[in-house]
């Protein structure tokens, strides 16, 4: 399931996600599969959505960026973090492992 079906998803079961969760976990996404694959449209669409996590080499030119130059500050891993937390605890009775096993 890609992450645009699984938002259209939990939008149909009501699951709250507010936008700037959203916005984080999709950037997050993003980061992930350029730490796994590097080289790619995962890299080309964070470049875009986030040029700051590559500006620290190349500030006045983004787009020559590699998978390698990504740059996350300790920040980022907490907001990550407080996004993915927030997802989990943003309507628990979805999430109910017991009765689904």
């Amino acid at each position: 399931m890609s992450f645009c079906e699984l938002s259209k998803t939990l939008h149909r079961l009501h699951v709250p996600i507010d936008s700037e969760m959203f916005e984080q976990l999709d950037t997050l996404r993003l980061v992930a599969n350029v730490a796994k694959h590097g080289e790619g449209a995962a890299l080309e669409d964070l470049k875009k959505k986030e040029p700051k996590l590559f500006l620290h080499l190349f500030p006045e030119f983004p787009d020559i960026a590699s998978a390698d130059d990504l740059l996350l500050s300790e920040r980022r891993f907490v907001e990550f973090g407080s996004a993915v937390l927030a997802f989990w605890n943003a309507a628990p009775e979805y999430w109910d492992v017991k009765s689904a096993t």
